[in-house]
């Protein structure tokens, strides 16, 4: 429906579960086509990104902390094995992961990162930005070509996330 309201004066669709009739989409998207973001962990996600989208992105960023050193983890064979089945490169996809990195010295922004393990089972790298950067290889190595840094888990409040985003990039987006 979104990529025939994009590209088309008015689009009539009719499926299983969304149903459009003439339905008119003003102003256009500036970019054409407008690239299409999907986050999705599961397999059945993972198809529609591979279908539809330019962008796939994952939140399970805990391989890269529970697996450090071994090969991409199931996460990305999934995917790898969506687009297969959708017959589309791999290649022609941004793949980008959810990350929760925290300086060790910024005990706020540390503190928020455990809150994030104990309460929603996202877990963190905490460390300098050494220990950060090797994170970043691995979701580097494993095929991702970008990553969400989360927010809060490198500030608490704006001043501090907005120190926080400057710091990591200063200090680990800088070296890659």
């Amino acid at each position: 429906i979104l990529q025939s309201m994009f590209a088309n004066p008015r689009t009539t669709f009719h499926g299983d579960h969304y149903r459009v009739t003439d339905a008119p989409l003003f102003p256009k998207p500036v970019q054409s086509p407008l690239p299409i973001f999907i986050g999705a962990r599961k397999s059945k996600g993972m198809r529609l990104a591979a279908r539809y989208g330019q962008e796939w992105n994952t939140t399970d960023f805990n391989w890269i902390v529970e697996s450090p050193g071994k090969e991409p983890h199931e996460v990305m064979r999934l995917f790898q094995r969506a687009c297969a089945d959708e017959g589309r490169d791999l290649g022609s996809i941004e793949a980008s992961t959810l990350a929760f990195l925290a300086f060790e010295d910024d005990r706020a922004a540390a503190g928020q990162a455990e809150f994030y393990r104990k309460h929603r089972g996202q877990l963190p790298v905490i460390g300098n930005s050494n220990a950060l950067c090797k994170a970043v290889e691995r979701v580097e190595a494993a095929g991702f070509s970008q990553i969400c840094a989360c927010s809060v888990t490198l500030g608490v409040n704006y001043d501090g996330i907005r120190r926080g985003m400057e710091r990591f990039m200063k200090e680990v987006g800088a070296r890659f």
